[in-house]
Formats: C-alpha cells, structure tokens, sequence
C-alpha cells in the first residue's frame, strides 16, 4: 500500500515532459507566426474577440512585435522550467503565456492544444503544491477525461455495433497509408472498437484505485499506453496521443523507480492549502460541466464562462460520434489576376489549381495546426466572415511575392462522399482589390 496518490519523482518527469513538448510546440507554432498570429493574418485582433472574454496577453494588441514578445516570454519560462531556474515562478509564466498565446486563435487549436491548456494548469498547481489534495485532483481530473469520453462513444451506434474504429480508418485525412487495409477486417475492427471503449471505461477505477494498490494502477498504465501507441500507429492525430501519455506519467508508481516503494515524506506547500483547494475544485467542475449535459449538473453560468476564458473548457468526446466521410475534405483557393489569369494561390503557382482530391490526402495540410484551421474553419457558423479574413491574407502574400497582382480569389471546401462522387460546399469570392477592410 502506498500513502502518497504521486510520486514526486513521477510527476518531476512530467512536467519536464510537459515542458519539453510544450517548447517543441511554440517553435512550430513560430512558423507561421504571420499566418496565425498577425493581425494582417488569418484572425484578425477584431475577429479574435468576437468570442467574448478570454484570459489572453495576446488580445492586448494586434501588432506582430506584441505577439512575438509574448513567445519569446513564453520560450523563456520553458526553458527555465526545463532546467529549474525559478521552477514556481516559471511554471506560473508557462500557464499565462501558454493560455494566451492558445486563445490568440481559437481556429488552428486542436486536440493537443486543449491538452496543453489543461496540462500547463495541473503542472503550475503541483509545482506550487505537492499535497496530497492536488495530488488527488489530478487524478480525478484524468479519471473524469477517460470516462467522459467512454461514456460519450457508448451513445453512438457505431461504437455499439463495432464499426467506429473501421469507420475512422478510412478517413483519409486522418489515417496512415497501411490502416485502411486493417479497416477491411471486420473482427479485427470490431475487437478494436470494444477494446477502445473498455479501457477507456475501466481506466478511471484503475487510476483511482492504483492510489491504494500500485499492480492495478501498473496494469492501467500498461494499457492506456498500448491503446495511445496503438493510435500513434494507426493515425495521423500529430501530438494528441503523445499529450495522453504524458498525462500518464505522474501516474507512475513508486515500485517502478525502486524496488521498494519510497514515498517522500516532506510536502512542497508554496500555495495555501485553501487556495489549492479552490484552484483544484475549479478544475474538475470545468471538467465536469464541459463534458456532462448541462441539465444533468446545472451549474452557473459564470463558472462556464471562466472555465472558458482560461482555456479550461475541456471536450473531451473524441470522435463521439465517430467522423462522417464528409468530415474529409479539402479546399481550392481559385486565384484571377488583373490580367485574366487562374492561379493556384494556396500551392503559389501561376498554373491554374486542380479541383482533384490531393494524392497522398494530407499534401494539402502543410501542418497540424494548418490542418485543424480547415476543420474548424468548416465547422464555424459565420463561415462566411472567417473565409474572407483566410482571402485578405492569400491576396496579401500573394502580392507581396512579386507575381502579377490578384484581382479576386474564389475560396472552395470540397469533399468526398466516395472517389467518384465529389461534394463541393459552397464557394466564396474574396475582393483582392479593396484590402482596407479586416473582415
């Protein structure tokens, strides 16, 4: 039996895990910096505050000196994180920086980033405090993420009938040139779908009951981390599986450091325990109200609005329901010259773009964070305005190379409900003439 629900030693690797991705992150984050980041860019200042409030340095001011500082605070901090130089007061910059800079634009967020949002936020609370209430915090905190995303595939028939892994191994944009040949065994694709949703019902009690016996939490780690191996291997979802195995790693029992459990008997208390305890119920309330129907738990609505604005709302459905073939799909950016030219301004060549479906699927993407952009730029309500703040920026890149000017780009989503029968969405005209406007 052990008495301490972490090992330090455990979540000390965690969070130079943590930190480790996290800078690996912001650098690629850096490359397209203008794109993403600039207020003459994808998002717009003006467009990024039309969600309401949001914890953000970023949403002070639009110019890109601003936003570059806030990177390079937040490459700094990582780094003293990573080589503890003022670990408290770096991890408290991580969280701030990292917060802000992820709700700079919502539109290139994607599973991983919500993983960081938490992440950042469990590593700044066990760096300030070590008590065995945080501790137990963050275990419920993944307890509740593996069974609300278990409970929410149980709702869905493909997940009960065995099909929904054979279902997402044959999205193009997501799988690896050999998973679809493994989408063609129906019992092979079945067992997959039964073993997902198992474990992820079975891990909470795991992780909650390892705190008394460390085999059964072994045996729970063993298995998570097959099942986010087996994701890594089957699926291209970049950084999501590698951020749930560093959520494990606090897990790690004492019995795997040393032959003998060891539990260090002194606590690191820099925070109040009646603040810690408040931060910590903050965050699973978050959790809960994100991921439960509101009129199961209703709660207030200025927790749902605070959990938001610090990047705490936390969906944790993965593809629940499973994605429908119309989740694929690719665009076309149709640029006309002033002198009457078609163009291909997405690929920026002066030949005219193909309207085909790319070979290989993610040529398109030249990132993840370009990736999640076009899936959530699908999703949005007021496509429309978004598409038009995407056109203004390809105008402006594209006179700013030196290549005959654009009179007007015409913006397509196209997807596939098989090869043979292609789906265009609906196609929107940019004005490459009258840039003044944001959006």
């Amino acid at each position: 039996m052990i008495t301490r629900p972490l090992d330090d030693r455990s979540v000390t690797l965690f969070g130079s895990a943590l930190a480790g991705t996290w800078l690996w992150t912001l650098v690629v984050k850096l490359e397209d910096f203008r794109a993403h980041y600039g207020n003459d860019g994808v998002l717009p200042l003006e467009l990024a505050t039309k969600d309401g409030w949001r914890l953000s340095l970023n949403l002070l001011s639009g110019a890109d000196s601003f936003q570059a500082a806030v990177f390079v605070i937040a490459i700094l901090a990582t780094i003293s994180f990573i080589v503890q130089l003022k670990p408290l007061t770096s991890s408290l910059v991580m969280w701030l920086t990292g917060v802000s800079i992820l709700s700079r634009n919502e539109l290139v967020l994607n599973g991983a980033d919500h993983y960081f949002a938490m992440l950042l936020t469990w590593n700044a609370l066990l760096a300030w405090s070590r008590s065995r209430g945080v501790a137990i915090g963050y275990t419920w905190q993944i307890a509740v993420l593996y069974f609300s995303t278990g409970l929410a595939k149980s709702a869905f028939e493909p997940w009960r009938d065995g099909t929904a892994m054979r279902d997402i191994l044959n999205l193009d944009i997501l799988t690896r040139p050999w998973s679809q040949a493994l989408a063609e065994n129906p019992m092979l694709m079945a067992s997959a779908t039964y073993a997902t949703i198992a474990i992820e019902f079975l891990a909470p009690f795991g992780l909650i009951a390892g705190t008394l016996w460390p085999r059964i939490r072994s045996v729970t780690l063993i298995s998570l981390a097959g099942l986010h191996v087996g994701i890594i291997a089957l699926l291209k979802l970049y950084l999501i599986p590698v951020m749930s195995l560093v959520s494990l790693l606090p897990f790690i029992p004492s019995t795997w450091w040393t032959r003998s459990p060891r539990n260090t008997p002194t606590d690191r208390d820099s925070l109040s325990p009646a603040i810690a305890a408040a931060c910590v119920c903050f965050v699973i309330t978050s959790t809960v109200a994100s991921n439960l129907p509101s009129q199961r738990i209703p709660l207030p609505n200025w927790i749902k609005s605070a959990a938001i604005g610090v990047r705490l709302d936390q969906d944790w459905a993965f593809y629940a329901p499973p994605p429908t073939p119309g989740y694929d799909g690719w665009w076309v950016v149709d640029g006309t010259t002033v002198d009457g030219t078609h163009v291909d301004v997405w690929s920026k060549k002066t030949t005219s773009p193909s309207y085909e479906k790319p070979d290989p699927y993610s040529a398109f993407y030249p990132n993840q964070h370009w990736t999640a952009y076009f899936m959530n730029l699908a999703a949005r309500d007021e496509i429309g305005t978004y598409v038009q703040a995407l056109g203004r920026y390809l105008c402006r890149e594209w006179n700013a190379s030196g290549n005959v000017a654009l009179a007007r780009i015409a913006i397509e989503r196209r997807s596939t409900i098989d090869d043979r029968n292609p789906m265009p969405d609906r196609t929107f005209t940019v004005d490459c003439k009258d840039l003044s406007r944001l959006y």
